[in-house]
């Protein structure tokens, strides 16, 4: 998480990863390790996109957003300066602006 947030937010965030049983959150770490996007990306995806980075995530480094960008032509990105990588609990109202913004700009697109 971002530097600066609240005590309260940490704590949820703990008891919401505590909760995970502990076989369950080791195979979702295995998973993520594991998983490799930019295979995925490889070919590229013209689908109408967003794609939100917290301007202080620690754990996605500006050449990995760099390369998503690349693979994904005409995606539109956005950051929130004062997130990490939790933007869901850190910005969240920020990041519903974006989203709704992004999806009213789709129309009425399947």
């Amino acid at each position: 998480m971002a530097d600066g947030t609240p005590d309260d937010m940490i704590e949820r965030a703990a008891r919401i990863s505590y909760s995970t049983r502990p076989r369950g959150y080791l195979q979702q770490w295995a998973a993520m390790f594991q998983a490799n996007i930019f295979d995925e990306l490889a070919d590229g995806i013209d689908a109408p996109s967003l794609f939100v980075s917290g301007g202080q995530d620690a754990t996605s480094t500006g050449a990995a957003r760099d390369r998503i960008k690349a693979a994904m032509p005409g995606i539109r990105t956005a950051e929130i300066a004062h997130s990490g990588h939790v933007i869901y609990m850190e910005a969240a109202d920020e990041l519903n602006i974006l989203l709704g913004e992004f999806f009213d700009s789709q129309g009425d697109t399947p």
